[in-house]
Formats: structure tokens, sequence, C-alpha cells
């Protein structure tokens, strides 16, 4: 991980200035991820990741549709599995769609304050679960 090590805080660019949350590209969102999740929702996050921007991690808007045809799964089933990833602090819901406007939730690959402590990650004076303010 580029030599951090512990009460570090991560570099300025994988800091969300507005919500305060740890934010990775996917490569290291991936190796992080491994082990964390049920393979339900490591599958709904890995492809989600998949269209995630390479090097920050964000403007992932794939839509509920596309990642049920991609995963061969019900969209209900990709409502709540994206939903207990924002709750669990892996992804970041940066934008709401909607049917009236015709666009997707945009996301961003994040990881939750219980899982960035052992790698060093946490910024000063978060809250556990970093919430917008």
């Amino acid at each position: 991980m580029g030599g951090v090590t512990p009460q570090q805080t991560p570099p300025p660019e994988m800091r969300d200035p507005i919500v305060n949350r740890v934010k990775v590209d996917p490569h290291r969102w991936r190796d992080v991820v491994r082990g964390h999740l049920p393979i339900h929702l490591a599958a709904v996050g890995h492809t989600v990741a998949r269209y995630a921007d390479n090097d920050t991690g964000e403007n992932a808007f794939p839509g509920v549709t596309r990642l049920a045809e991609d995963l061969l799964t019900s969209e209900r089933t990709i409502i709540r599995a994206l939903a207990t990833l924002t709750t669990l602090g892996w992804l970041h819901q940066t934008e709401q769609g909607g049917r009236v406007r015709q666009r997707n939730n945009a996301y961003c690959l994040t990881i939750p304050v219980p899982v960035a402590i052992p790698l060093g990650w946490v910024p000063e004076n978060t809250a556990p679960w970093m919430e917008r303010r």
C-alpha cells in the first residue's frame, strides 16, 4: 500500500473533503474488500467498481437495470445490495438519479472506518460512519 503505517492519515488525494471519508481507486478497493463482504454484496460492489473512474474510484453510475443484467439477477436484489453497501460504507452515493431526470445514481468507492483503521487511513476528527454534515 505504498508505505502507509498506522497512525498516518491517507494522502490528501484519497480523502473526500465533503464527507471526510476515505475514497480509493478501484484497484485498491478490490484488494481491501476481499474477505470483508458476503459474496452477493462483493459481486455487486465489484461490478460497480468496473464502472468507476480508474484513477479516483468516482463517477460509477451503471444503473440498477445494467447491474441486474450484468449479474443475471433481479433489480430488487441490486437495489438492496447497493443500499447495504452504502450503509456499510463501501460505497458513497454522490448523486441522486431518477426517472424524471432519466439519470442513474452515481457512486464513489470508499472504505469504512473500521476497515481503514488497520490500514492507517483514518482522517482526523472523523465520526464512525462519516455522514455528510
